[in-house]
């Protein structure tokens, strides 16, 4: 069987180095599937970048975005139709009438082929609330163009608890990632002082600034105990989280380090104790296990504990390496993060490498996409 995984998304900036190793997790995960040869489309800058499955790649570069744009929404069905994809599966990056308009073409030409929509996040237009005009019409269009996918899209995959959206029947499942790749937490870190970490491409439904301010409130009262909360990452939220630092006075127990990777970014986690999966997902209405973040998954696949804010199938009760804070606005006390970890440690001093372990049996992409796997296999 021959699959293209498809993404839009531009992954020329640095920042889109998590969801990048995603996609090419996802693509290979489904590239074990035996008699399967998965070939991987996506962006990069002014260029347009097909891995094929024999390691070869094809590199069409553009002179303008507008070229660019007709190309990913138009251009690419020859070579789909060249390669003669029986599956598309795509990542949903805001629909538009002209890509609609191919893919409906392309099914009514084939009629036996399947094409898959992934929707990472659902409802999503809560995201694009304070977005510049220009894309809150690119949503209004996305919003249009989801009437007409019953007769286009054979399944969502959704990591939801949905059956069904906009009249297409779902498929169920979370978000994975891929251990291997992912440098593991091999002790337990020094203190003092005891270190809170967050991890993002910084924007609101992280929700570092319940952390921020529940630090601010602890040095209020005095306290004898050292606690350092690290940001690592850039954004759109960066500016206001650092204003909101100043602000409140916290700028020696909170410390951002701006956007690092690579070996810097695993001496960071090595040294810090429990991590900050997101603290906001209710300001964008998908609290309550309408959604999955990848963070929790790499801080499991790691060992390093964390903290939700949020409903995750992954992680409910007996999952014991992560604590649950309410889904609102209320400050985060970093006494009580610190009492969380000594829990965790008091119950398995080598809790790294029983999260490690864990992930590894039931967090992978090949776990997660094997009820995709089953539906394109007839089962």
């Amino acid at each position: 069987m021959k699959v293209l995984f498809f993404t839009k998304i531009d992954f020329s900036a640095p920042a889109t180095g998590g969801l990048f190793r995603k996609v090419k997790a996802q693509a290979l995960a489904l590239s074990r599937v035996n008699g399967w040869q998965v070939d991987l489309f996506y962006i990069q800058g002014q260029t347009a970048i097909l891995q094929k499955h024999d390691g070869s790649e094809e590199r069409l570069s553009f002179s303008s975005k507008r070229q660019r744009a007709l190309y990913t929404n138009r251009g690419v069905f020859h070579i789909i139709r060249e390669q003669g994809y029986q599956v598309l599966y795509m990542r949903h990056f805001l629909l538009n009438p002209l890509l609609v308009w191919h893919l409906w073409r392309w099914r009514k030409k084939q009629p036996d082929h399947r094409f898959i929509l992934e929707l990472p996040t659902y409802p999503y237009r809560p995201e694009f609330r304070d977005a510049p005009f220009s894309v809150r019409l690119q949503v209004w269009l996305d919003q249009l163009c989801f009437s007409v996918l019953p007769g286009i899209v054979d399944r969502i995959v959704t990591f939801s608890r949905l059956s069904s959206i906009s009249g297409v029947s779902t498929i169920q499942t979370d978000n994975g990632v891929d251990p291997e790749s992912i440098t593991p937490v091999t002790a337990a870190p020094p203190q003092p002082p005891f270190r809170i970490l967050g991890l993002a491409n910084l924007n609101i439904w992280h929700g570092y600034d319940r952390m921020i301010r529940g630090m601010a409130a602890w040095k209020q009262s005095g306290p004898k105990e050292e606690i350092r909360f690290d940001i690592a990452g850039s954004g759109k939220e960066e500016q206001n989280l650092r204003d909101l630092v100043a602000r409140l006075g916290v700028e020696d127990v909170v410390r951002f380090h701006g956007f690092i990777q690579g070996t810097a970014l695993d001496d960071l986690i090595a040294q810090c104790h429990v991590g900050i999966a997101s603290l906001g997902m209710h300001r964008t209405g998908v609290a309550d296990g309408q959604t999955t973040t990848l963070k929790a998954r790499e801080f499991a696949a790691r060992g390093l504990p964390f903290l939700l804010g949020y409903k995750d199938h992954d992680f409910l009760s007996e999952y014991p390496f992560c604590h649950f804070v309410p889904a609102d606005e209320s400050a985060i006390d970093p006494l009580l993060v610190r009492a969380f970890y000594q829990e965790v440690v008091q119950k398995d001093a080598r809790y790294f490498a029983s999260m490690r372990a864990d992930a590894q049996e039931r967090l992978s992409w090949s776990a997660k996409l094997a009820p995709v796997v089953s539906y394109l296999q007839g089962n």
